[in-house]
């Protein structure tokens, strides 16, 4: 689950928990009381009005010494606040009192702790999923998949090789059917095989895959189809080996390719790819070692 999905299902959460743990059993009344109280409420003067009647009950003309205002219009305020029912009116003699109910406010200030303890609970879930994303990331980039890449000198390998350019959408069912042919082809000529197969391709995979599968021989093949006898040439490469299943071998070569960039060395667009432990030796995915290999350019 992406981050983006986390944060809708955790507001969706909340939205019905405010629906259904705080509004049904406050009641409809009771909501238009609190649409009331908050719409007063969300004037500033008229908060500190009322923040001044919690202290105590005063006269109009008390409430408004404080503020650079008329009578009537301080009035106004406090006929807001009246109709809201977080204050009331009172007469005695010529004085008339403005008080605060604190009743009133007591229940805002109870729905507002409903619905920040729903709030905090799903903030504090959310914290919770994004600790854990945080951690896995951590966990990923201790956890290499490649070793530590080195500049080698390769030597020359004979092989017999088979070129072909795949619809990158069908080179996972297409690779499979090539191997054969060229395991095939080789075994029909009695060449005996010395080493893992590999893949040599000639520029970076896009839309298609433009390479050779190629297997080493002790002696070369004779040219048949499509298979060809071949060489791995004398060469200069960063090499590194990843280990795990192949869906993974493109973050390895993204790892990989980090790597050479650190230091610093220019590479050409070639790529081999030799498969040094794979499904045919091994049934675990996680223990399949391919090795990478990206020529230095001279």
């Amino acid at each position: 689950m992406g981050l983006i999905e986390i944060i809708h299902f955790l507001l969706t959460t909340l939205w019905i928990k405010y629906n259904y743990k705080v509004m049904k059993p406050i009641g409809y009344a009771n909501e238009r009381y609190l649409d009331s109280a908050f719409l007063a409420l969300a004037d500033p003067t008229r908060r500190a009005i009322l923040a001044r009647l919690t202290l105590g009950p005063a006269s109009v003309m008390e409430v408004a010494a404080p503020f650079q205002m008329s009578q009537p219009a301080v009035t106004k305020h406090l006929n807001v606040l009246e109709r809201a029912g977080l204050i009331s009116r009172t007469r005695r003699g010529t004085r008339r009192e403005c008080r605060a109910e604190m009743k009133a406010v007591t229940e805002v200030t109870a729905w507002l702790e409903n619905y920040r303890r729903a709030l905090g609970a799903n903030f504090a879930r959310l914290d919770g999923l994004l600790e854990e994303m945080k951690q896995k990331e951590r966990t990923m980039a201790e956890t290499k998949s490649i070793e530590m890449p080195q500049v080698v000198e390769t030597g020359p390998i004979q092989m017999a090789t088979l070129r072909a350019k795949v619809p990158a959408r069908e080179i996972q069912m297409q690779m499979g059917a090539l191997l054969r042919e060229l395991s095939d082809e080789i075994q029909a000529q009695g060449v005996q095989v010395t080493g893992p197969w590999f893949t040599h391709h000639f520029r970076r995979p896009d839309e298609f895959f433009d390479f050779e599968l190629c297997i080493p021989v002790a002696t070369p093949v004779k040219a048949s189809g499509r298979v060809q006898p071949g060489e791995w040439p004398t060469m200069k490469v960063v090499r590194t080996v990843y280990t795990g299943p192949y869906q993974g071998l493109a973050a390895g070569w993204g790892e990989f390719l980090g790597e050479i960039e650190k230091m610093g060395i220019s590479i050409s667009p070639e790529i081999w790819e030799r498969y040094l432990v794979g499904p045919d030796t091994e049934s675990d995915p996680e223990k399949w070692r391919t090795e990478l290999n990206r020529p230095v350019q001279s």
